[in-house]
Formats: structure tokens, sequence, C-alpha cells
């Protein structure tokens, strides 16, 4: 039996078995012979026993092979400057690949962009994009631009992605005022959306991608908005205060020292903590600039810190402002109606329908009776409904078959709550 399986591997690797080693297949020689792997490793193994064969016997899992001798890790040097650029780089490049695939541009334009010709017009008419599948029409993209420049905003002007995505999907942040506002949306919508924004430069991505900013054309809306960005100019000592946020800090430190296996004191002292907690930076530059921070600090839990800070500042202006009377889930429709969106248009930006809408201005008109609804519909079929509200009529299934067929129960809602609300 030694004799023919060393035949055989003569046969099966020629004259490369004689002079290295070769790796052969278990498996296949088994087969070969008839016999099981585990009988085919123990006639090996003993060949190697009497020094005939050198055998190395296969692993039962995975395993790495070092080509070159193992350095001591004293002797080891690494440029870790050029190994975060070549990270950031690659992330850059993966973002680029994401936003072509949201992109609402041609393109073909947007890869002549990509390697530095710049073509403002240049339109393939080949692509999707070219032949006219327009993801947002004008009006809906300026609603979602004021929607993403409002939460970036009250963010104190940078948000990280994942984050603003869950504040306007309501998974968190209740105490933003556009916290809900895209409820009816996936997540990959909006980041469509989010694309097609950074594309027109409405906002712009740094730190490859993962934290958002109001690029050049958000700014001028934001002007037009009349909503500024946060700025702490006079530094109100609050102990209370400093006390919740120092602790909502050391919750942050504490997870980031079990992640990275070092001791709490080495991630980041207690008195940096009691320094941030007073000072509120909401900037890495301000963060930074507190003694003892350190880019190292930063890298491992800097940017959790910022959420974490901007977070207490917002509810705490939350908890000082008297706040808004509507409730949450229904503003966003307020803030469209204020605007003058039709309802036909708001029903398709809320992806609701119009008769759920109807509910929700029935219930702004509650609260706010000097809201305006005539932009909702025509003035035609406000006065036909008014008409007959005059008449005495109020019931809504009353109403309805008084009025024609193209006027629904939603209009009569809307018109009915406003008749109430006026008296």
């Amino acid at each position: 039996m030694f004799k023919d399986i060393i035949l055989l591997l003569i046969r099966e690797y020629s004259s490369a078995i004689l002079n290295s080693n070769v790796p052969v297949s278990l498996s296949s020689l088994a087969n070969k012979f008839g016999m099981s792997e585990e009988y085919l490793d123990n006639i090996l193994t003993q060949l190697f026993n009497s020094g005939i064969i050198d055998y190395s016997k296969p692993l039962l899992h995975k395993s790495v092979r070092l080509k070159v001798p193992r350095l001591e890790d004293r002797f080891l040097k690494l440029d870790y400057k050029q190994i975060s650029q070549i990270y950031e780089l690659s992330l850059k490049r993966l973002d680029k690949v994401v936003e072509y695939v949201y992109s609402g541009d041609c393109r073909m334009k947007f890869i002549i962009n990509y390697f530095g010709e710049k073509e403002k017009d240049f339109r393939c008419g080949k692509c999707d994009n070219c032949e006219g599948k327009d993801t947002f029409p004008k009006g809906n993209l300026e609603y979602f631009s004021e929607l993403f420049i409002r939460t970036i905003a009250e963010g104190k002007g940078e948000i990280r992605e994942q984050r603003i995505l869950n504040i306007l999907l309501g998974k968190i942040g209740k105490e933003y005022s556009t916290y809900g506002s895209c409820a009816n949306y996936s997540e990959d919508e909006l980041r469509t959306i989010l694309e097609e924004l950074v594309s027109k430069n409405i906002i712009s991505k740094k730190s490859a991608g993962k934290i958002i900013r109001i690029g050049d054309k958000g700014n001028k809306i934001l002007k037009e908005l009349g909503i500024s960005i946060f700025s702490k100019t006079k530094q109100e000592f609050d102990y209370e205060d400093n006390l919740t946020l120092f602790n909502k800090l050391r919750e942050v430190r504490d997870k980031a020292a079990a992640k990275f296996l070092q001791t709490n004191y080495l991630i980041c002292p207690d008195e940096i903590l009691r320094k941030a907690a007073e000072t509120k930076p909401v900037t890495m530059q301000q963060l930074l600039s507190i003694k003892g921070f350190n880019q190292r600090m930063f890298n491992k839990m800097g940017e959790e810190f910022l959420e974490v800070i901007k977070e207490h500042l917002n509810e705490k202006e939350q908890e000082a402002d008297a706040g808004r009377k509507i409730p949450s889930n229904i503003y966003e429709t307020y803030n469209l109606v204020a605007q003058g969106y039709s309802l036909a248009d708001i029903a398709s930006l809320r992806k609701l329908t119009e008769s759920v809408l109807s509910m929700q201005i029935e219930t702004i008109l509650e609260y706010y009776p000097q809201t305006d609804i005539s932009n909702l519909f025509s003035k035609e079929i406000i006065d036909a409904i008014k008409s007959e509200i005059n008449k005495g009529y109020k019931d809504l299934k009353e109403l309805r078959e008084r009025l024609p067929d193209y006027i629904g129960y939603p209009q009569i809602r809307i018109v009915l709550a406003k008749s109430i609300s006026n008296k």
C-alpha cells in the first residue's frame, strides 16, 4: 500500500513533488484509492514518521501561511497617516459609487465630471435619467431641501447621515421639528433624495460621507427660511445641567473603553469630560480645543460626544421653549398648508390619503383657526361647500349628497372645520 501511494503521488505531481512541497488534495487521492480521507491521512503520517516523505497534516479550518518570517512587533513600523489617508480615499470612492447610483443627473455627465472634465449642460440622451425618468419634480425637491436643511440647522450645522434619516423616518430625535416628517417613506427612498440633494450642492458630505452639512445652495435656502444655526456666545454656568451632560458623556466614554479594551481614564479622564460638559462644544475644532483632548480620543468617541452634546442642547431649548401645540405627527402637514401647497400635492409629498390629511387639517384648525385653506383646492369648491353650510347643513353625509360628485368628503371636512373654527 505504501508503495502504491508513493507511485501515485509521483504520477500525479511529477518531479515537482521530489524537489519541493506541493499541496495535495486528500479527497481526490482518497477517491482514486477507494479509501476514506482519514485512512489515507494515517498512511501519509506513517510515511512521514518513517522519514520517507515530508507531510504537513491539513488543518480543519481556514489558515494563513506567512511567506516571509514573522517580524517582531518592536521592529514593526506603520505609517498611520498614510493608512488613514488610504482608508478615507477608499470611502470617498465608495461614496462616489453610491452618489452615481442615486444621482438624478445624466449618468455619462457624472462620469465625465468625476474624471475632471467640467460639463454643465452635457446630456447623453441614452441613460435612464436622460430618457425622462425624473425622480423628483421641482416642487418636491424644494420641499425635501427644506426638510433636510431644517434638520441639519437644528443639529447645529452638521449631523450624521444615518441619524438624519432616522429623524425624518421618526425612529429617533423627537426634539427635532422634522421628526417623523417622512415616516411614510422607506430609508432607501430617503437615501435617493439625500444623494439628489448632494448632487445639487444643497447639502454636502464630509468625513467620507458620514457627516452631512448644508451646501452652498443650501445656505441660500437657509437664509430665505430665516433659520439660524445655533452658536453659543455666552457660557452660562448651570451645575445641574452640566452634571446631567457629564453623565451622558461618561456613558459614551465607558462604552468606548469596553469597545477598545482600555481603562476609562486612559480613554478620556473625568477632568476632560467635566470641561466638555461646561463648554459644550458642537464642532470638531471646539472639542479638540479642550486642553487634553487629542485626535486619538476624537477618533475613538469624538463624533459620539458631539452628537450627545447637540442632542442635549436641543432638549434644553425645547424645554425652554413654550413649544408647538400641534402634535408632532401632523406638524409637517401644518408646514405644507402654511406654505400654500394644494391638498393633492401634500398627499403626494407625505404619502398619505386625502382623507387622512383632511382629519389632520381638521385638528390643525382647532389649534390655529386662522390657518388659510384657500390653496388646498379651488375657490369654486370652497364656495360651493360654504353655500350649503350657510343653509344650515352640518352633517358630512348630508353635505356630500347635496354637492356635485367631484367634491369629496376630504374637501367637505376641511371647509366645515374651517367654518366651525371661524365661529
